[in-house]
């Protein structure tokens, strides 16, 4: 409430593949669709924008896991939208995660990410929308990054965020 008061907008973007809006709108965004998922987070980023709410500078988003995904493909597609970025335990190598099944929930996941090491299909969509593979494709840099690590989370590594970090540093210099 302070920051509202202070002029803040605060708007939260339920986008394909979360659960928010029924399992129809979370089957939209899953296994080979989840690039859906980064579409929609851009595509409201956008309104916000163009409604006069906010503008690219003054524009922050926020990702917990594998809301992290979403975030680190709006990222990758269209950096230029934000002015910054917080990632909190981000879900940033669905590829590397989904292809190691000594990982705990891997197997367990593999109905939602689809299973690369089985499918080429899947590997393929995979590797279209991996924030990780794909840091560095966008014509724009990175705007600021907060990314928090647990190291002692189970469900997503912290050595996901660790080379995510060490590539977007080593791209920025």
């Amino acid at each position: 409430l302070p920051l509202l008061r202070r002029g803040w907008v605060v708007a939260l973007a339920h986008v394909r593949g979360g659960g928010e809006l029924g399992q129809a709108w979370h089957d939209e965004g899953r296994k080979r669709r989840k690039r859906a998922s980064a579409l929609d987070f851009a595509s409201a980023v956008r309104a916000l924008h163009e409604w006069g709410y906010s503008r690219p500078a003054r524009t922050a988003a926020v990702a917990d896991s594998a809301g992290g995904l979403a975030l680190g493909g709006l990222l990758n597609a269209s950096p230029e939208l934000l002015g910054a970025a917080v990632l909190r335990a981000p879900f940033l190598d669905p590829l590397g995660a989904m292809s190691d099944p000594s990982l705990p929930l891997t197997l367990e996941e593999r109905g939602e990410w689809g299973d690369p090491s089985s499918d080429p299909e899947d590997a393929a969509a995979i590797a279209g929308y991996d924030p990780y593979a794909n840091l560095g494709r966008a014509p724009h840099p990175l705007p600021p990054l907060l990314i928090h690590a647990s190291e002692g989370d189970v469900r997503v590594p912290c050595t996901q965020s660790l080379r995510y970090v060490q590539r977007a540093r080593r791209l920025a210099a």
